[in-house]
């Protein structure tokens, strides 16, 4: 009888122990002008973030950075919470929207598993050619 017992529960703790979870955080950039734009983001903690510009062409989307964290986190947070600073280059233009603002940005949750508990977060910033100057 104690080696069913034994049998039965360590199946349930190792269970138990894979059921953490995960979140995905992906920071995406659309540019919906004729115009290509570079851009780089500086955050505070000097890891999350590329170290290297990226350039997003003209009508095209471009993925910035992506970082996952164990658990799963349901409720989106502010995307640029982390950010220190952000340079833009356009050629002829300068971008008047400002990036740093949450309101700013679009953010998506998916869960893609519930046990465990497995999401995604895709946060967007859009740039359209009235947000130009």
């Amino acid at each position: 009888m104690k080696k069913l017992h034994t049998a039965l529960l360590l199946p349930i703790v190792i269970l138990l122990a894979s059921c953490e979870g995960n979140t995905d955080y992906e920071t995406i950039v659309t540019n919906n002008t004729s115009k290509n734009i570079t851009i780089r983001f500086y955050d505070g903690a000097q890891f999350l973030l590329p170290s290297d510009a990226v350039t997003v062409n003209a009508g095209a989307t471009q993925t910035i950075y992506v970082y996952n964290q164990r658990g799963g986190v349901k409720d989106a947070h502010n995307p640029v919470a982390t950010l220190d600073s952000v340079n833009t280059k356009i050629d002829g233009a300068a971008l008047k929207k400002d990036i740093k603002n949450n309101s700013n940005w679009q953010s998506n949750v998916q869960r893609r598993s519930r046990v465990p508990a497995d999401y995604k977060h895709t946060y967007t910033f859009v740039i359209n050619p009235t947000d130009l100057q």
